[in-house]
């Protein structure tokens, strides 16, 4: 015991990463060393549910408020007075969640950037109270804000989302955006309005959307052009349609969607669960993105072994592949985890890897044709030739 007094901070640090919640608490009754070093991690994250909540955070938040780093708020409990009463405690708070808070208004968002100087996330879920007053005061004072969520916004509402959101923000450094889940048209429609302000923003790496319409997605493809995205989501993507110069409101075409794969060719991750995805889209995807590692296909139904085998052995970076509920038998692909349901599994490197050295049409394919078709616009006609 004497020993592990003498331990410097840094190393209990060390000792303690990884280790659970409780076992933090126990770690905390070691002796004061630990002690010390225990209770910032124990209290960098705190939630806000319920008025029992509130009275344990009334009661510590003094003494310990400089040691919060991320705060969620959970439901209708918090008002206006109480999210301000807390914030007011928490001067080094970096992480601020909304999640359903109903009865949280400009009153108390105004006032964000007074009194979260060091804000760098914000994440707001179905808080129909805030207008965009508070995006225009979030977007001239938090300049350190880079994650910015919004999701949610109820049909029927007290405010809609203004054609201006995105400008508003445009003054943060955003790194990370993430959209979707408006139950009322009209919202979509007015992002859609400001879809130039979303293409300036330059500095994101992390796009996700979820749910768009598909004119919302059509408009997004064809006019965004990103540099540094590395990361892109889009829960839900309507049908790709094989016709050229096809538009409507179930699909989105085949041109639209491969020219916005081949401007973004530094994608290392993409997220299109619950999309309608066909042998022609990977085939898109796997010409596209050469510095592809892992995507995200559960919930795709309508994938084929034939579509995750061309995948799979065109991409060189790849190294993980989820297939959850797709439909497809987990006997198909071998070396998958023990673990691993028929329908809920991923394909890992080692299966991947697998898959790729018993491919014997891999050594068919002339690359220099292939990069030479990739850059024209007839994508079906490309696909045709690779199959």
């Amino acid at each position: 015991m004497t020993r592990l007094g003498r331990l410097p901070n840094e190393i209990i640090l060390l000792i303690l990463r990884g280790f659970t919640r409780q076992e933090l608490y126990e770690c905390a009754l070691v002796n004061r060393s630990f002690h010390s070093v225990t209770t910032p991690l124990l209290w960098a994250t705190i939630t806000l549910v319920t008025k029992d909540h509130a009275a344990i955070l009334d009661d510590h938040l003094p003494l310990l408020g400089q040691y919060v780093r991320s705060f969620d708020v959970m439901g209708s409990y918090a008002t206006d007075d109480t999210l301000l009463y807390f914030l007011e405690q928490i001067p080094l708070l970096q992480h601020l969640s909304l999640f359903s808070g109903s009865r949280i208004t400009d009153i108390s968002i105004l006032l964000v950037p007074c009194y979260c100087r060091h804000l760098t996330s914000l994440y707001l879920v179905n808080t129909n109270g805030i207008t965009q007053l508070s995006f225009e005061a979030i977007g001239q004072h938090c300049r350190h804000l880079r994650n910015f969520g919004l999701q949610e916004q109820a049909q029927g509402s007290s405010s809609s989302l203004s054609p201006s959101l995105f400008a508003a923000l445009e003054c943060c450094p955003l790194e990370k955006l993430s959209l979707g889940y408006f139950h009322d048209d009209t919202n979509w429609a007015c992002l859609e309005k400001g879809m130039a302000d979303l293409s300036r923003m330059s500095d994101l790496t992390h796009f996700a959307l979820w749910n768009a319409p598909p004119s919302f997605v059509h408009c997004l493809l064809t006019t965004v052009r990103w540099p540094k995205l590395t990361q892109l989501a889009i829960n839900g993507l309507p049908g790709v349609d094989l016709d050229e110069y096809a538009v409507n409101n179930d699909s989105v075409n085949i041109d639209c969607f491969g020219e916005f794969l081949q401007a973004h060719p530094h994608l290392s991750g993409l997220d299109l669960r619950g999309s309608k995805i066909t042998y022609h889209l990977l085939s898109i995807i796997s010409a596209c993105l050469p510095e592809l590692t892992n995507i995200n296909l559960s919930h795709c139904t309508s994938v084929s072994y034939d579509g995750v085998y061309e995948l799979v052995t065109r991409c060189p970076c790849l190294t993980s592949v989820h297939l959850m509920f797709c439909g497809l038998s987990s006997g198909m692909f071998p070396n998958l985890l023990d673990t691993q349901l028929d329908n809920e599994f991923q394909l890992n490197k080692k299966a991947i890897n697998e898959i790729a050295g018993k491919s014997p049409a891999y050594d068919d394919y002339d690359e220099d044709d292939v990069d030479t078709q990739i850059r024209g616009k007839h994508w079906s006609a490309m696909f045709g030739t690779l199959r």
